[in-house]
Protein backbone atom coordinates (compact mmCIF):
# COMPACT_ATOMS: atom_id res chain seq x y z
CA UNK A 1 0.00 0.00 0.00
CA UNK A 2 1.32 3.46 -0.89
CA UNK A 3 1.74 6.05 1.83
CA UNK A 4 -0.49 9.11 1.67
CA UNK A 5 1.43 12.34 2.22
CA UNK A 6 -0.11 14.40 5.04
CA UNK A 7 -0.06 17.61 3.03
CA UNK A 8 -2.35 15.94 0.48
CA UNK A 9 -5.18 15.66 3.02
CA UNK A 10 -7.22 18.77 3.80
CA UNK A 11 -7.20 19.72 7.49
CA UNK A 12 -4.42 17.36 8.65
CA UNK A 13 -2.53 20.14 10.41
CA UNK A 14 -4.68 21.99 12.93
CA UNK A 15 -3.44 25.58 13.05
CA UNK A 16 -5.95 26.86 15.60
CA UNK A 17 -5.42 24.65 18.68
CA UNK A 18 -2.53 23.28 20.73
CA UNK A 19 -1.05 19.99 19.56
CA UNK A 20 1.39 17.39 20.85
CA UNK A 21 3.35 15.45 18.25
CA UNK A 22 5.15 12.46 19.73
CA UNK A 23 8.14 10.58 18.44
CA UNK A 24 11.64 11.49 17.34
CA UNK A 25 11.85 13.85 14.37
CA UNK A 26 14.85 14.18 12.06
CA UNK A 27 15.41 17.09 9.70
CA UNK A 28 17.78 17.05 6.74
CA UNK A 29 17.29 20.78 6.11
CA UNK A 30 17.34 23.80 8.45
CA UNK A 31 14.31 24.42 10.65
CA UNK A 32 12.78 27.92 10.72
CA UNK A 33 10.70 29.24 13.62
CA UNK A 34 8.96 32.49 12.72
CA UNK A 35 8.91 35.31 15.27
CA UNK A 36 5.50 36.86 15.85
CA UNK A 37 6.51 39.17 18.72
CA UNK A 38 9.78 41.10 18.18
CA UNK A 39 10.10 42.95 14.88
CA UNK A 40 13.91 43.13 15.29
CA UNK A 41 14.26 39.48 14.30
CA UNK A 42 12.48 37.42 11.62
CA UNK A 43 12.86 34.34 13.79
CA UNK A 44 15.11 31.43 14.71
CA UNK A 45 16.86 28.95 12.47
CA UNK A 46 18.34 25.67 13.62
CA UNK A 47 21.07 24.77 11.19
CA UNK A 48 23.91 22.33 11.83
CA UNK A 49 25.38 22.94 15.29
CA UNK A 50 23.91 26.44 15.69
CA UNK A 51 20.67 28.10 16.68
CA UNK A 52 20.47 31.47 14.93
CA UNK A 53 18.34 34.53 15.71
CA UNK A 54 18.06 36.21 12.31
CA UNK A 55 16.86 39.49 10.87
CA UNK A 56 16.46 37.77 7.47
CA UNK A 57 16.24 33.99 6.98
CA UNK A 58 18.23 34.21 3.73
CA UNK A 59 21.30 35.88 5.30
CA UNK A 60 23.07 34.03 8.12
CA UNK A 61 26.11 36.32 8.06
CA UNK A 62 24.27 39.63 8.48
CA UNK A 63 25.19 42.42 10.91
CA UNK A 64 23.30 42.04 14.19
CA UNK A 65 22.45 38.34 13.84
CA UNK A 66 23.12 36.18 16.89
CA UNK A 67 23.95 32.49 17.10
CA UNK A 68 24.58 29.94 19.83
CA UNK A 69 26.44 26.68 19.35
CA UNK A 70 29.85 25.09 18.89
CA UNK A 71 32.45 27.60 17.67
CA UNK A 72 34.21 26.00 14.68
CA UNK A 73 37.46 27.84 15.56
CA UNK A 74 37.74 26.60 19.14
CA UNK A 75 35.33 23.67 19.47
CA UNK A 76 33.88 25.38 22.55
CA UNK A 77 30.26 26.33 23.17
CA UNK A 78 29.76 30.01 22.28
CA UNK A 79 27.22 32.81 22.03
CA UNK A 80 28.20 34.98 19.07
CA UNK A 81 27.08 38.13 17.25
CA UNK A 82 27.88 38.97 13.63
CA UNK A 83 29.58 42.32 13.02
CA UNK A 84 32.14 41.91 10.23
CA UNK A 85 32.60 38.31 11.33
CA UNK A 86 31.20 36.06 14.07
CA UNK A 87 32.51 37.31 17.44
CA UNK A 88 31.95 35.88 20.91
CA UNK A 89 29.60 37.76 23.22
CA UNK A 90 30.72 38.01 26.84
CA UNK A 91 27.89 38.01 29.35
Amino acid sequence: MDKILAKQIEGVVDTTSAQVIEGEKSFSDPLHVFNMQDRNFAGMRIDGLFIYWLRDFQRLDDVGNIRMGMDPKTGAFALQKFTKQWENITL
